[in-house]
């Protein structure tokens, strides 16, 4: 309306004229300088734009506060006004500070600040929830804590960074489902692919990073190389009994987006923790990964001299893919055999065999031409080592869960800060519902107190006239 824009105007009219004089000394410096450089203009004027709007930030603010504060409404609900108390936070645009008044509750004594609960300003955090958002996700994909703390124009220490990544994960961490959409058009066979990283825990032990991530198979990019159809990312330790609920959360995501009808092509090494996946995979049929493969029939292979290759492929993984167990076991004879070799060695083979022999059926599929292969290795690189085990690490249990979580929900594709948003409305929802019904039952204790004064009143009136009367006011 015309008279909200002329108080909007009024309060922000010292802002303006600020940002016209700023703007104006950094044209005539400028201009005044000839050996100007493009980078710092740039800079000046971002720092222009910042100031203003933290200077906006702070009039609206505190208008905001005036008008919530100024109709009465708050003296009705039985609050008095204590005192005007300033806060910070720290933004995109910078450290913002404002006034905000201060409320008692009459009745039971409690602080109700008006500004914070509307906007939802949370108690003791100085950082908008955009920024605890960016810096953990900025955290979980980019680098170390102290690498992110370190690029920060604010000061803020590592061990801030990581409490926001745990609490995105106290947040997200039985949620994840409400992120999955079911699909329109269904693909009749969709792949699970599994692997894990090692890692080094608290106490000097290493534990398995576990990686499942399920898609619709491999297309081409722009520059030719394959990359998965829609995939999906779930990772962290799982450790003993907890590797139930990790394939239960596959279970969970296969089902609520293709329904139980698809048949699943799931590849991997064929380790206990992964083997636990076939009870919970509808329609599954078991693959072992290639590379594993390969590494087992390599180990085999090397120092046996007048070996066939063909196409560059070693000759006792083409017998295995191709299920020639006789094939297969000729070519492990020929390096037992061998002079030079040490029981060391022997017991290395004779290992590596009964691998392959074990999984003779689950090479199959490759020969049928029905897994396209698979991209464990690399994914457990990109997506597991990168960030955790690359460089020397040592996680605590809480801490990793936390971190690799956040990291897939970037991987998948979730945008996490329009979801925390949507949760602070809904709590902003429920916070006014409260009070309105905090607000509902004074009013029914004022008016049945009212109501019972006026009763014993009428009560005693009639109580000397006519007692039939007193009987059915009573009654009533």
């Amino acid at each position: 309306s015309f008279m909200t824009n002329s108080i909007i105007h009024q309060y922000l009219e010292p802002v303006i004229e600020k940002l016209v004089e700023n703007m104006e000394n950094l044209y005539l410096q400028t201009f005044s300088n000839q050996d100007i450089e493009i980078s710092k203009f740039f800079h000046s004027i971002n720092e222009i734009t910042n100031e203003l709007a933290r200077d906006a930030t702070t009039v609206l603010l505190e208008r905001k506060d005036y008008d919530l504060c100024k109709n009465g409404q708050l003296q009705r609900e039985g609050y008095t006004l204590k005192d005007y108390r300033s806060r910070t936070l720290t933004t995109t645009y910078g450290a913002v500070t404002f006034m905000r008044s201060y409320w008692l509750d009459s009745e039971t004594k409690e602080s109700f600040i008006p500004l914070d609960t509307l906007f939802l300003i949370p108690k003791r955090k100085r950082f908008d929830v955009g920024i605890r958002s960016d810096l953990a996700q900025k955290a979980t994909m980019l680098g170390s804590y102290n690498k992110v703390a370190q690029e920060c124009d604010f000061g803020i220490s590592p061990t801030s960074i990581r409490n926001f990544v745990l609490e995105i994960h106290d947040e997200l961490e039985s949620r994840e489902i409400d992120f999955v959409e079911k699909t329109e058009n269904c693909p009749k066979t969709i792949y699970v692919e599994a692997d894990e990283d090692h890692i080094k825990v608290r106490g000097g032990k290493s534990k398995f990073l576990k990686l499942v991530y399920v898609h619709e198979g491999y297309e081409e990019d722009s520059s030719g190389r394959r990359k998965l159809r829609n995939p999906w990312f779930i990772a962290g330790l799982y450790p003993g009994r907890a590797n139930e609920r990790l394939w239960q959360k596959v279970s969970n995501y296969i089902t609520t987006r293709y329904g139980n009808d698809v048949t699943v092509i799931y590849s991997s090494d064929g380790g206990r923790w992964l083997q636990a996946g076939l009870d919970w995979l509808p329609n599954c049929t078991q693959v072992l990964d290639l590379f594993h493969a390969a590494q087992a029939c390599s180990k085999i292979t090397k120092g046996v001299d007048n070996l066939e290759w063909t196409e560059d492929k070693n000759p006792a993984l083409l017998c295995a893919l191709h299920g020639d167990l006789t094939g297969f076991q000729a070519i492990v004879d020929q390096s037992l055999s061998r002079e030079d070799i040490s029981d060391k060695q022997k017991k290395m083979i004779k290992e590596q065999a009964l691998y392959i022999e074990e999984h003779l059926e689950n090479l199959k599929p490759y020969d049928l031409g029905v897994t396209p292969g698979d991209s464990t290795e690399g994914h457990v690189s990109h997506c597991l080592s990168a960030r955790c085990s690359s460089r020397p690490m040592t996680w605590s249990q809480k801490g990793i869960d936390a971190l690799i979580m956040v990291r897939m929900m970037c991987y998948n594709g979730v945008d996490i800060l329009d979801f925390r948003r949507k949760e602070l409305v809904n709590t902003r929802k429920k916070l006014r519902n409260d009070r309105l019904i905090k607000l509902d039952r004074r009013k029914l204790k004022k008016y049945k107190s009212q109501n019972t004064k006026y009763h014993e009143a009428l009560q005693v009136k009639v109580s000397t006239d006519n007692p039939r009367l007193q009987t059915l006011i009573h009654n009533i």
